[in-house]
């Protein structure tokens, strides 16, 4: 225990001598033991951000480097994009018309009224396809 003080005293005797003898200005005087010395240790929370920046950073070039060399994925995923589009417009369409004309001319219904309903409603649902597929996906 004995030791312990003397080692304790003798290296806040050296920290005193340093603080004293040293010609900068911003010089750390140490009075007490119970004051810490200044490090230059960075904390954990800065070094858990800068090594999220730089895996964001990673993450960023390959995903430059991906849509340089790869471009043909961006256009593919938007076709499949386009053609489940597709997909469900013609099943909305197969939905709202199930059964097909039995007459070879489909001009000879036998009633105009329902002829006019049947095409509105394929009318709309084009209108609907247009907007689809002019807008953007994202």
């Amino acid at each position: 225990m004995a030791e312990l003080k003397s080692e304790i005293e003798s290296m806040q005797n050296n920290l005193e001598k340093e603080a004293t003898t040293s010609t900068l200005i911003d010089a750390n005087k140490v009075t007490s033991i119970d004051v810490k010395p200044q490090t230059s240790q960075i904390p954990a929370e800065l070094e858990s951000l800068a090594e999220k920046k730089e895996e964001w950073e990673i993450a960023y070039i390959n995903m430059r480097i991906n849509n340089v060399y790869n471009p043909l994925n961006k256009n593919v995923d938007w076709l499949s994009t386009r053609i489940d589009l597709l997909q469900q417009d013609l099943d909305t369409i197969r939905m709202n018309d199930p059964q097909p004309a039995t007459s070879i001319d489909i001009c000879n219904n036998t009633s105009i009224g329902t002829r006019f309903t049947t095409m509105e409603d394929r009318l709309k649902s084009y209108e609907d396809m247009h907007d689809r597929f002019t807008s953007p996906i994202m």
